[in-house]
């Protein structure tokens, strides 16, 4: 194997990068040298992120993190100013979204709200505030649900 970005052979260390490739490929090999410089690894967490769809990247851990610094009280107001401010189409496909997380995990429905919005926060370089404000603002769940 080499690497995909610097073209070494035989590094001891593969990392997968959430970097579309020219050809197409959704995933590229890269050195630990590579993989370490990328914007799609985090440095606190000495983690790869996570790739999504949209070409966004984000650290699993950051994500955690950011969610973690919510507590309940908080999640239940976040997740019912979403849920008042979506249609009601977006609100049952938020509801359906976060089952999954909430049958995964164990999380209440706020919970896994707070985390689909921390998502996109950290993908996104943004405040929960502001990703809350998009959602409010468009009456639109699409920005954490894609």
């Amino acid at each position: 194997m080499k690497c995909e970005i610097c073209g070494k052979k035989d590094p001891k260390v593969i990392g997968v990068l959430p970097i579309q490739m020219k050809n197409g490929n959704l995933c590229t090999l890269a050195c630990e040298e590579c993989m370490k410089k990328s914007h799609t690894y985090c440095k606190e967490h000495d983690r790869i992120h996570i790739g999504f769809i949209d070409g966004t990247t984000a650290c699993g851990e950051c994500v955690n993190k950011l969610r973690q610094s919510f507590s309940l009280n908080q999640a239940q107001k976040i997740a019912s100013t979403i849920l008042g401010d979506v249609s009601v189409s977006d609100a049952e496909r938020l509801r359906e979204t976060a089952e999954i997380s909430m049958t995964v995990t164990g999380w209440s429905l706020p919970i896994a709200i707070i985390h689909l919005v921390a998502t996109r926060a950290v993908r996104s370089k943004q405040s929960v505030d502001e990703v809350v404000d998009n959602i409010s603002n468009t009456e639109s769940a699409d920005s954490i649900l894609r």
